[in-house]
């Protein structure tokens, strides 16, 4: 059973020169979940966030509850991706922009 503890747990080096808001709601349902997993998935998603955001960083996550289910929402002030892409990205190792990923590193979403 996931306890919520593993949110706070996700910092990355990455995220020590950001604004980083984390929000976690009280009360949220219980969630059977690999605990390890959902820290790695939103470890990429802040690694990401911070790798494709202008030098004044600002990042947020939220975990909430809506219709029954937790909700994970990682925000930020970056550079978005195209609505033509967003179909893509959760395909192993795709990456938006090729040229990116070789002045932040990585290989598309971990």
């Amino acid at each position: 059973m996931w306890s919520g503890r593993g949110a706070r747990h996700a910092r990355t080096p990455a995220t020590a020169r950001v604004s980083l808001d984390v929000d976690i709601a009280p009360d949220l349902p219980p969630l059977q979940a690999d605990e390890d997993a959902l820290v790695t998935a939103l470890r990429n998603l802040l690694d990401n966030a911070c790798k494709y955001t202008p030098a004044d960083r600002r990042i947020s996550v939220r975990v909430y509850a809506e219709d029954g289910r937790v909700v994970f929402a990682v925000k930020d002030n970056g550079i978005g991706i195209a609505a033509r892409d967003r179909k893509r990205i959760f395909r192993r190792f795709y990456q938006v922009d090729r040229s990116l990923a070789r002045e932040a590193g990585g290989c598309g979403l971990g």
